[in-house]
């Protein structure tokens, strides 16, 4: 009897440790068309000088897999490749005035051309 008690408590432990593990993981789903519509919209006319890097590459890695759910809809598509480079170029932008602010073009053409990349 003992024994059997102490399997039970063990697998309702087990059982509330899986039940919380995954209830902590965020789960992996692809984002819904009306939201990648609407986000769409907004991105296009957004001042993303104001967004913060880290916010730029979410966006941009959400505005990617929006994209490939509209492969057959060449509008949409195209919208959001456009605001994905629009994203993509502020990024490039930030990187670059950060490299002039400190100094660094010249070692970075340096290394690059020593072909450290």
């Amino acid at each position: 009897m003992m024994m059997a008690n102490r399997v039970s408590k063990l697998a309702e432990a087990l059982a509330l440790l899986l039940a919380v593990s995954t209830a902590a993981v965020p789960q992996e789903h692809p984002p819904a068309l009306e939201q990648c519509r609407a986000d769409a919209a907004l991105l296009e006319t957004a001042d993303t000088s104001i967004l913060p890097f880290p916010d730029l590459a979410t966006r941009a890695e959400e505005v990617e897999k929006c994209a490939k759910l509209e492969l057959e809809h060449t509008v949409w598509f195209n919208r959001y490749s456009n605001v994905n480079d629009f994203l993509v170029t502020e990024m490039h932008k930030r990187k670059d005035d950060f490299i002039d602010r400190h100094g660094l073009r010249q070692l970075f053409l340096e290394e690059d051309a020593q072909g450290k990349r």
